[in-house]
């Protein structure tokens, strides 16, 4: 099965601007529509992102990935956590768009957790060093 990784890179507000400038310049001379690849998550530090993300979160990620549950309560009952403390950490996930919200059509408006695109990686970008957490789908 083929790796497709989300990336953290870490970035100085500098950096991150400079690379923005250029980014929205070239958009506007392509008429391009996003500039940031998808693939790509942009933090400020190492220790932000450490505070940000936890087991918790990267388990969130896994099993929505592994069984793609219809509801953030089904996602609770699959990791045996609280609903609240669950649906706390996917809004959150979703505020930094490694997740989305897909409303189903029939029945009850349930919101579905889905990944932010197809990837089954977290790949990390260190200063020094560059790891790699990857999820497993159920046959």
């Amino acid at each position: 099965m083929k790796i497709k990784p989300i990336r953290i890179v870490f970035e100085s507000f500098d950096d991150f601007f400079a690379r923005a400038r250029r980014q929205i310049q070239e958009a506007v001379e392509t008429r391009k529509r996003f500039i940031q690849p998808k693939d790509l998550r942009v933090w400020s530090s190492v220790e932000g992102y450490q505070q940000f993300m936890n087991d918790q979160k990267y388990s969130i990620l896994a099993v929505i990935y592994k069984y793609q549950p219809k509801s953030v309560y089904q996602l609770a009952k699959i990791l045996n956590r609280a609903q609240q403390n669950v649906a706390r950490d996917c809004d959150l996930l979703a505020g930094r768009r490694f997740i989305k919200f897909v409303s189903s059509k029939k029945g009850r408006k349930n919101k579905a957790p889905r990944l932010s695109f197809d990837y089954n990686a977290v790949e990390v970008h260190l200063p020094s060093v560059t790891y790699k957490i990857e999820f497993e789908k159920v046959s």
